[in-house]
């Protein structure tokens, strides 16, 4: 009886261990995954992928009619449209990057993708800025031990941490990823992207 107790609390003891270190291989998951596509982003684009992954695209206060137009202008100025046609946003996997190319392409008319983003917005149930500083402070800490380098890192997380000082949580692509990968997407819930995939069918 003795052994099977002692077994038990072996098992759980496994089972708790997994728990608490899944978040931090979800965020190192998630650092390798954007770096696989992205080998020269810089740590403001890190912060950005994770900053929209608590956040989506909830932080605008979003107008149809511009978010019409801008979606359109985008679609016509655009120089390319290069990418996977989603990637989760950081490590929750709650919202997601939707390429323009599903649009450009003809998959999804620009009305149901215009949609599915606009009913993004409306999600609401996201964390404090004061409790989102504390999350990308443990987050960076963990890309810190992935023994990475980025350009600009100083420079990025300065202006990061005072931002987030000073009220601010909104990131922004770094010059360099702009200029290489010249990105077009729009920040989506994975749910609302699988319910536009399946009426666009």
């Amino acid at each position: 009886m003795k052994k099977l107790i002692v077994l038990l609390f072996f098992v759980i003891g496994i089972c708790s261990c997994k728990e608490v270190n899944e978040p931090k291989d979800m965020i190192k998951s998630s650092v390798k995954e954007h770096l696989k596509l992205y080998p020269k982003a810089e740590l403001a684009d890190l912060y950005k992928l994770f900053f929209q992954g608590e956040f989506g695209p909830g932080h605008f206060v979003i107008d149809k009619e511009k978010a019409d137009k801008y979606l359109s202008y985008e679609l016509a100025n655009g120089k390319s449209f290069n990418g996977p046609d989603f990637y989760y946003c950081g490590n929750k996997q709650i919202f997601v990057r939707a390429n323009l190319s599903l649009v450009y392409s003809g998959r999804v008319s620009k009305e149901l993708f215009l949609e599915a983003f606009l009913n993004s917005a409306a999600y609401d149930d996201y964390m404090s800025v004061e409790d989102w500083q504390v999350e990308w402070n443990e987050v960076y800490s963990i890309i810190k031990n992935m023994n990475l380098s980025f350009e600009n890192e100083k420079q990025h997380k300065i202006s990061i941490n005072n931002n987030l000082k000073n009220g601010i949580f909104v990131g922004h692509h770094s010059r360099k990823f702009v200029e290489l990968y010249d990105p077009h997407y729009r920040v989506m819930l994975k749910t609302e992207y699988d319910k536009m995939l399946k009426k666009a069918e």
